[in-house]
């Protein structure tokens, strides 16, 4: 049974990351693979929460299919967000992966128990990063059913 996000010609991604080189890291990862999607940027988590409730200047952006989430930015940081989102009924359907440098298990289990969709650690060395990256598209991009969009 073919997921119905592949019947789009791609999903609508928000990277939430205040790292350019991680953002470019990010895309090229995405490249790599040969992942279809849109992916819009936040510079940081206050921007992310003015994306998602399509605040100036995201007025007519699309509702992200998928976030991924930097944990450590300015102004508001990743668990910030992430209790946002999750904690919004409009906005508490959209899967939440946590993109972090961080593997310390503190930092896992407070993401999960704010509702995180599951955690994947940025590899600095770039072929473990498209390794992962990869595992993301076959998980979140062929395997997982999402939600459909409705009245948003």
């Amino acid at each position: 049974m073919m997921n119905k996000q592949l019947e789009k010609s791609s999903m609508d991604v928000l990277l939430v990351e205040d790292d350019m080189a991680h953002q470019m890291l990010t895309k090229k990862a995405f490249m790599s693979v040969g992942l279809p999607c849109r992916m819009s940027i936040a510079n940081n988590g206050e921007e992310a929460m003015a994306f998602l409730y399509k605040e100036a200047p995201f007025f007519d952006v699309k509702r992200p299919d998928l976030i991924l989430l930097d944990l450590n930015m300015p102004k508001m940081d990743g668990h910030e967000v992430l209790k946002a989102v999750k904690n919004n009924p409009d906005l508490a359907q959209i899967p939440v992966v946590v993109l972090s440098t961080s593997n310390n298990p503190i930092d896992v289990q407070a993401c999960y128990a704010e509702h995180a969709n599951s955690f994947l650690q940025k590899h600095v060395d770039m072929e473990c990063f498209i390794r992962a990256v990869d595992v993301l598209k076959q998980y979140w991009f062929e395997q997982v059913l999402l939600p459909e969009e409705l009245g948003h």
